[in-house]
């Protein structure tokens, strides 16, 4: 926290302006300082009051992406002592309401008051305030980059409407499709890209650590138009020396500016028909994880269970931001009609907020939480935290072959 004050003191004794070469890394430091608290770093009362201080400095009145990102890092840091300490929430509410009828900060005010609400537990309040401050910032406000994360946010009503099923098109194979044994389908997917850099090691870590757990794994590829099947054809063969029982469904992504965040969300619109093709569970990770350690405990356990992804607690800041509530690397999914009618919600909730458009990151994350949160109130579905019934080390990340990769992703 002594280097955000000591940078914010030079900022305001040279006068720099909010994204000049010394503001940008500025806002940048900021944003990184959000992440850290919201994750559990503690500031103390003091600083907390000290960065609030800051966010009232004549220096950054016209600066409204130092100013708004100052604003928010201490209302997240007080939110987080609410939380952890078991508080009240409506004198932090009272003073984000204030904030917004004076006009201090609104369209963070309104951010926070979402996700008061939410971690209070009314989550469509919460929601709605997250979807006020985006309708400000959309028209001639900025966004932080941390706030940003709640722009694909569904209300709960969204999963009350009707179902588009009749419109699903079947999987398309890229090649013949592969029976497999009895047992849980490890699935993955991903563009080109991603599927050449990671898939021949996961096949291996599945090989190594899971031979005997797995039925089989699958591909879902997000390809672009102008690729043939010889794109992936040399890391399927180099991948099939370790696990032989893998197959390989693909779609065409259409010309949009937002194909990162669709790419993440991908493998979760297709999980439904996987679940009534396969008929088996489905345990779905992210293609940049590798199997560290035996599975087959951790199935047993999660052969009781519906759906399982790891969720945060309701003591923690994440639990009041769903894009940090849940978390996607790994999701189950059980051979039951309870399972496939919750990603068929996925379904639903993607087609009702997802902007091709425009940045949509953290979608998948958002969908999960909300799914969930509906589901509680409206449906039997058994629940669990990964964490809680897999562990917490079932996979990790080869950090050597991420090296770079971020940056190629368009």
């Amino acid at each position: 926290m002594e280097a955000v004050l000591s940078a914010a003191e030079e900022l305001i004794a040279k006068g720099e302006a909010d994204l000049s070469p010394a503001g940008k890394p500025f806002c940048d430091q900021l944003t990184a300082e959000q992440w850290r608290v919201v994750r559990g770093k503690k500031l103390s009362d003091a600083e907390i009051r000290k960065i609030e201080e800051l966010s009232m400095h004549l220096h950054f009145a016209d600066k409204p992406h130092g100013r708004q990102r100052l604003y928010e890092l201490a209302k997240i840091a007080k939110l987080d002592i609410i939380l952890s300490s078991g508080s009240e929430l409506d004198p932090l509410i009272a003073e984000l309401n204030a904030d917004v009828e004076s006009g201090v900060n609104t369209p963070s005010a309104y951010a926070m008051l979402g996700a008061s609400h939410i971690a209070g537990g009314r989550y469509d309040l919460g929601v709605y305030y997250f979807n006020k401050s985006n309708s400000i910032v959309g028209r001639n406000n900025c966004i932080t980059a941390f706030m940003s994360l709640s722009r694909a946010l569904p209300a709960l009503a969204a999963f009350e409407q009707a179902s588009a099923e009749h419109s699903e098109t079947s999987l398309a194979f890229l090649n013949e499709a592969r029976s497999f044994e009895v047992g849980p389908v490890a699935v993955v997917a991903g563009n080109a890209l991603y599927i050449n850099r990671f898939l021949e090691n996961y096949a291996r870590s599945i090989a190594e650590k899971g031979s005997n757990s797995f039925s089989g794994i699958h591909v879902h590829w997000v390809k672009e138009k102008n690729e043939a099947p010889d794109f992936i054809g040399l890391t399927l063969d180099k991948s099939r020396q370790f696990c032989p029982d893998l197959n390989v469904t693909f779609e065409e992504i259409d010309e949009v500016l937002d194909k990162k965040s669709y790419f993440a969300q991908a493998r979760f619109l297709v999980a439904r028909r996987l679940s009534e093709h396969y008929r088996q569970p489905l345990l779905i990770t992210d293609l940049d994880f590798q199997l560290s350690q035996d599975p087959s405990d951790a199935i047993k356990k999660l052969s009781f269970i519906d759906v399982s992804f790891l969720q945060h607690k309701n003591k923690s800041a994440q639990w009041a931001f769903p894009w940090l509530r849940s978390m996607a690397g790994s999701v189950w999914v059980n051979n039951t009609d309870a399972a496939r009618e919750f990603f068929k919600l996925i379904k639903l909730g993607f087609t009702s907020c997802y902007n091709a458009h425009w940045f949509n990151w953290g979608i998948d994350q958002n969908l999960l939480t909300s799914v969930l949160e509906y589901s509680r109130t409206k449906s039997h579905l058994n629940f669990a935290s990964f964490s809680e019934v897999a562990g917490p080390q079932l996979f990790n990340v080869p950090m050597e072959l991420k090296v770079g990769v971020k940056s190629q992703v368009v």
